[in-house]
């Protein structure tokens, strides 16, 4: 089987824990497809692929219920370890475009494939993600949490806004019907923010690490407002909004995009009346929270999530002959008209992977879709000690995390390694672990990192990253 510059071999793998003999010592580094009893297929790469087999056969044993690999497509890959992870990241978005159910949950536009994922939310409890919003999961659980003065303070603020009585109802509409279990998954698959320090935002909604719903305060970037973006993909029809406001966005995490423009919260209002809108609105949220807890949740505003899930919705009758919809409707979008639904024609090629394997391009050399942003330095000393706080967010981070002579997933193991050697095992490390995770990073190449640094860094400081590494990586 010929992809791109990759020939695949079929292996029989049904009933076996070991190929050790299908390949030599040379052959053995590579990308492999796995498919199983239920048609499903994953996608991995490894430098000695007969280990791996005899790992995944393990874990495969011992799920509930055990799943059954009947095949497995393996093809060798020369080249150093970046040109090994564009080929796993060309493999599958080969796969994914010709319609492959994928159980991969990074690199891919559907996480964990067409099942429906039971994902942990770090707080000793999972909730059931599925693709289709009709099935959204309600709230089983409070939302509780401990005062947080900062906290508090920022939220306060944001409630002096003109504007706040509108705002809350928006980001309430948003969050209860294109958020699985808002209450159960607060804080750990979603966070909100209120006030940050990030130039112009009034509140920001993220999941994993990308913006979905982001709010500014009038002025910013010289628009009147508030006015906001919100990230959408197309539902299952494939049927995406045509409002002459929308541009196509491809996140590291999150490819073809859309992000729509508001210049006012009402168009918001008058939007998110739209099934079809919150359906292409859950669409990302769902793919988001499906590969795992946001890295963002330091910066979760624990007043502002209770406000939202504490206010009182309408019934969705009531929204659709709301009066105020209705007005803004005749005053703002009449000239407008009411949008239309097109069919999505995404960017074949929106970044670093997605046309490599049709292309046979592995030496494509990746592009940064989106940057890595900081601003805990100005969260935290931003007015204590402001030029630190620069130098934090804007030099180490913005450019230091962004020069792409090396590439992302590198860098967080180094940085990892660095504040390991040092015994630095606070909530920085967490973060970086967290960072390491999101960047494809596995559990077994953690734990394989923090057993060699061990030996020259000291076995107590190994134990107590394994800790923290434990809770980052809890399946």
């Amino acid at each position: 089987m010929k992809i791109g510059k990759l020939t695949f071999k079929e292996l029989d793998v049904e009933g076996r824990a070991s190929i050790s003999t299908d390949l030599s010592d040379e052959d053995a580094r590579g990308i492999y497809a796995y498919e199983f009893s239920d048609g499903t297929w994953y996608v991995g790469k490894s430098v000695d692929v007969r280990d791996r087999h005899v790992q995944h056969m393990h874990e495969y044993r011992h799920m509930d219920p055990p799943l059954h690999a009947t095949k497995m497509l393996w093809a060798s890959v020369t080249g150093d370890g970046q040109e090994l992870d564009y080929a796993e990241s060309g493999t599958i978005a080969w796969f994914e475009t010709k319609g492959y159910d994928l159980r991969n949950k990074a690199k891919t536009g559907r996480p964990g494939g067409s099942l429906e994922v039971m994902v942990d939310t770090g707080n000793g409890w999972g909730v059931s993600i599925p693709w289709d919003r009709d099935r959204i999961p309600a709230s089983t659980r409070e939302f509780t949490f401990e005062e947080q003065p900062k906290m508090l303070e920022k939220f306060k603020k944001l409630q002096s806004i003109p504007e706040y009585d509108s705002l809350i109802a928006t980001l309430a509409w948003y969050v209860h019907n294109t958020i699985p279990a808002p209450a159960d998954t607060a804080g750990s698959l979603w966070v909100v923010t209120a006030m940050p320090s990030t130039y112009g935002r009034l509140c920001c909604i993220t999941c994993q690490n990308v913006e979905t719903f982001v709010v500014f305060e009038d002025g910013a970037f010289d628009k009147k407002g508030p006015w906001a973006f919100v990230n959408l993909k197309p539902a299952e029809d494939m049927l995406v909004p045509d409002w002459g406001k929308g541009d196509l966005g491809n996140y590291e995490n999150l490819r073809n995009c859309i992000r729509f423009t508001f210049d006012s919260l009402d168009e918001v209002d008058y939007m998110l009346a739209s099934e079809r809108m919150l359906d292409c609105c859950y669409r990302v949220n769902s793919e988001l929270m499906r590969k795992g807890a946001s890295m963002m949740k330091r910066y979760n505003n624990p007043y502002l999530v209770d406000a939202i899930l504490n206010y009182n919705l309408p019934e969705r009758e009531e929204v659709q002959a709301d009066e105020h919809v209705l007005r803004i409707s005749k005053k703002i979008l009449d000239p407008l008209k009411t949008p239309e639904f097109v069919p999505f024609e995404p960017d074949v090629a929106p970044g670093v992977f997605w046309d490599i394997i049709d292309s046979g391009c592995l030496e494509k050399e990746p592009t940064m879709a989106d940057r890595i942003v900081q601003t805990a330095g100005r969260e935290a000393l931003g007015q204590f000690a402001p030029d630190f706080a620069h130098f934090n967010d804007d030099v180490l981070f913005g450019e230091n995390w962004n020069n792409q002579d090396i590439d992302l997933k590198t860098r967080c193991i180094i940085t990892v390694v660095a504040l390991m050697a040092q015994g630095i095992t606070d909530n920085s490390l967490k973060y970086h672990l967290e960072n390491a995770k999101v960047h494809g990073v596995s559990q077994k190449e953690m734990a394989a990192v923090i057993t060699h640094v061990a030996f020259y860094a000291g076995w107590p400081k190994a134990w107590a990253v394994f800790n923290l590494a434990k809770e980052v990586y809890r399946e």
